[in-house]
């Protein structure tokens, strides 16, 4: 397959002359062990010199996985192998040609068939942001992309993981073809107040009107707590303005948050003046596992008096670890019942408050005993208002 078949402001090739010119200047070393190793990347830069001139298909690149693993393995350190999330690759493409094996492990468990994909980038943005690089290298103006780039990437529970990537463009160079034009001040002055105009960034720099050699090493970090909090945040917006939003979408949230996959959400509403707990609209599609089908009732005599001290008084959390042992145990408890007859094995509550005020109760459940566990309270407080 050909590496530019996308259309781009460069033709693409995989190269690493810059990390050979890196180690000709390791050869003067005061360090023996660093003078060999620079020389025997080096030699092998001499014996295949498409890895210096630069290798154009994913078939060239197969057939050299042997040499390019040897010539990067400083860069894949052995000791961090299963630490790191690091990938080298080709700017802005999903193509990946040597990673470390706890990336090869995060892949695995999404499946044989999962293809990781940059994700919410469009085809307009990749080509004038790969412009800007080339900006930056040959006409020293550094353009701020303020644009994070990450993978989505299902973990065994099938919960979607999101892994943050910062690239390292050390190992670069982009050179003039006679496509190429001179740009101004002027001419890169409009690029920049034009920003979203593709046209005029097509018309300033042509495609594959710049040869690129070299490649881009990608270090990656999970994220998902941190995208799904922001998640969180812009669905509860939407329903705030809209009040369109499905469970389903909260639902999905909390379980990347809390890395737990059989996490269901209920709520149900507190009316302060009568002192009874209310199952929210049932337009919302929210089912309070409290009431579990009852219109209204009394607060004491849905929850128990423990409950009721955690969630009202002390502005605890309440969690149940296993329903059933429980429901054993205090076989009068109403709380114990309603939920064990709804074959819930685990929950946490939380009061939501207003000004100190309380509105509802918040239902964390799940069918699964213990799996409510590993719950992070300070994961609760980020998203829980108090």
């Amino acid at each position: 397959m050909d590496l530019s078949n996308q259309e781009f402001p460069f033709d693409v090739k995989i190269g690493f002359k810059k990390l050979f010119d890196s180690y000709e200047k390791q050869l003067d070393n005061e360090n023996s062990h660093i003078q060999e190793r620079a020389k025997s990347v080096l030699q092998m830069a001499k014996d295949f010199p498409l890895l210096v001139t630069g290798l154009n298909s994913t078939e060239q690149v197969e057939a050299h996985q042997e040499q390019i693993d040897f010539v990067l393995s400083d860069l894949f350190a052995p000791v961090l192998q299963s630490n790191e999330i690091k990938i080298a690759s080709i700017p802005f493409k999903n193509y990946v040609f040597k990673s470390t094996s706890r990336f090869d492990a995060i892949l695995k468990l999404a499946g044989k068939d999962f293809k990781p994909d940059l994700t919410t980038i469009g085809e307009d943005e990749l080509y004038i942001m790969s412009c800007s690089i080339i900006l930056g290298m040959h006409y020293g103006r550094k353009v701020d992309l303020r644009r994070p780039f990450h993978f989505n990437i299902p973990d065994a529970q099938g919960i979607m993981r999101n892994y943050r990537v910062l690239y390292n463009g050390d190992f670069i160079e982009f050179v003039k073809t006679p496509k190429a034009l001179d740009l101004s001040e002027e001419d890169i002055n409009n690029l920049l107040e034009n920003f979203d105009n593709i046209d005029l960034w097509k018309a300033k720099f042509p495609p594959k009107s710049y040869n690129f050699n070299g490649f881009v090493l990608g270090n990656m970090y999970d994220a998902t707590v941190d995208v799904a909090l922001s998640d969180l945040k812009a669905t509860l917006l939407k329903q705030e303005t809209s009040g369109n939003y499905d469970i389903r979408d909260f639902e999905s949230i909390l379980q990347a948050i809390f890395n737990i996959s059989s996490i269901r959400l209920g709520y149900t509403v507190f009316n302060k003046e009568d002192d009874v707990f209310e199952p929210i609209a049932l337009k919302k599609n929210i089912k309070s596992h409290i009431l579990n089908g009852d219109k209204a009732q009394k607060s004491s005599l849905s929850i128990c008096e423990s409950s009721y001290d955690s969630l009202f008084v002390k502005n605890e959390f309440y969690s149940v670890t296993d329903v059933a042992k429980y429901r054993k145990l205090y076989p009068d408890n109403t709380l114990y019942k309603r939920l064990h007859k709804q074959k819930i094995g685990s929950v946490i509550l939380a009061a939501i408050r207003s000004e100190g005020k309380v509105l509802g109760i918040m239902e964390l459940v799940s069918k699964d005993p213990q799996a409510l566990n590993s719950v992070n309270a300070n994961k609760l407080h980020d998203i829980i208002p108090y």
